[in-house]
């Protein structure tokens, strides 16, 4: 009767599989495989989380940002809203050249203070400064006319938030104008503006490029900076 010759295996593998060391290191080498694999899983997923964190950081501190930015725009705004009545204000814009100015700088230097300001001032109908404060003798009667918070307010009759220029106020910080203007009656006389410097926004942004490496930049509705560096010209105006 004819033997069957089944299925050959070589004489090596036979006896590597026949060998007492071959299911140890077979069993060693799928374990590092495993291991590779899950290393590289863990890795991935580490990376992963990073990154996760990081993004939550990032808005976290954006809407931290936006938080502070909306909040202090409202309460500018209403500040100089509540300014703009003022009847020592008025009386300043309807005396063309009133004797005791001691009053309105009262007012003047309550408002910004109260917003932790570098400056709050009156202007007439034209553009001309006529009270500032902190008293910089410099800047009474020149025309700033080419704000951007005189004709926003100018156009809009109401509480208005500039596009970001460097100010001619001592220091020369850059800010927004917030003004208001200031009516008497139904008559138009003047606006009331003050300075702000949006400094818990940049403490906001600057603590995200500290802590998280991000930077957050935060601009006015022009798209200038209010977080950084801004190009002017020799009025402090904004360059594009």
């Amino acid at each position: 009767m004819a033997r069957s010759r089944g299925v050959g295996m070589s004489p090596g593998v036979s006896l590597w599989t026949r060998s007492p060391v071959a299911i140890p290191i077979g069993a060693a080498l799928l374990a590092v495989a495993l291991l590779c694999g899950i290393g590289w899983i863990a890795a991935h997923e580490a990376d992963s989380t990073v990154q996760r964190d990081a993004q939550t950081r990032v808005r976290s501190n954006r809407d931290a940002a936006v938080r502070a930015l909306v909040r202090e725009m409202d309460d500018f705004q209403r500040t100089v809203a509540t300014a703009s009545v003022s009847k020592v204000l008025i009386e300043a814009l309807r005396t063309p050249m009133p004797g005791d100015l001691s009053p309105l700088q009262d007012q003047l230097s309550a408002l910004a203070r109260s917003q932790n300001s570098p400056a709050a001032f009156l202007s007439n109908t034209s553009g001309l400064n006529i009270a500032i404060f902190p008293v910089q003798p410099e800047l009474m009667g020149k025309n700033f006319s080419f704000r951007d918070w005189f004709q926003g307010a100018s156009l809009t009759g109401r509480p208005y938030v500039s596009s970001a220029y460097i100010s001619a106020a001592t220091g020369h910080p850059l800010v927004v104008g917030v003004s208001a203007p200031v009516v008497d009656g139904s008559q138009r006389v003047g606006y009331v503006t003050v300075l702000w410097q949006l400094e818990s926004v940049r403490a906001v942004a600057a603590g995200a490029h500290r802590d998280d490496d991000v930077t957050i930049t935060v601009t006015d509705q022009r798209g200038q900076p209010l977080t950084g560096s801004l190009n002017v010209d020799d009025r402090g105006q904004p360059l594009q």
